[in-house]
């Protein structure tokens, strides 16, 4: 269970940070994002696009040793903790709240969740 779940982590965090990427424009405009300027277009293959690849590899390295299973749920349940918090912050912060909005909140807030119940149980 625990592998499959780092399995799917990682293919979301790869195919997004490659799609960011290669193709910020695109990918930020699935989430609302403008790409105005090139500075918007550098930071967005930079942050969106590189540190979710490197998380990827980061879990990655993690899942090729079983005892670094749970360092790799422990930075998954920080990470995508970390930014279901930031996000709801920006929700009720930041009207009107879109659909979009509502919907990356729950994968992110899920996948944290899910992070933790199996950290939990490796224990």
């Amino acid at each position: 269970m625990t592998r499959l779940f780092l399995i799917l982590v990682v293919l979301m965090l790869g195919v997004f940070g490659v799609g960011f990427l290669v193709a910020p424009s695109r990918f930020a405009a699935l989430v609302g994002l403008r790409m105005d300027t090139t500075t918007a277009i550098s930071d967005v293959r930079a942050v969106y696009g590189g540190f979710e690849i490197g998380m990827a590899v980061l879990l990655i390295w993690c899942m090729l040793d079983p005892a670094r299973m749970r360092l790799a749920l422990g930075v998954t349940a920080v990470m995508f903790g970390a930014v279901a918090a930031s996000r709801m912050v920006g929700m009720l912060l930041d009207k009107p709240v879109t659909s979009m909005t509502w919907k990356i909140a729950a994968v992110e807030a899920v996948t944290a969740l899910i992070a933790v119940v199996l950290v939990w149980r490796e224990s």
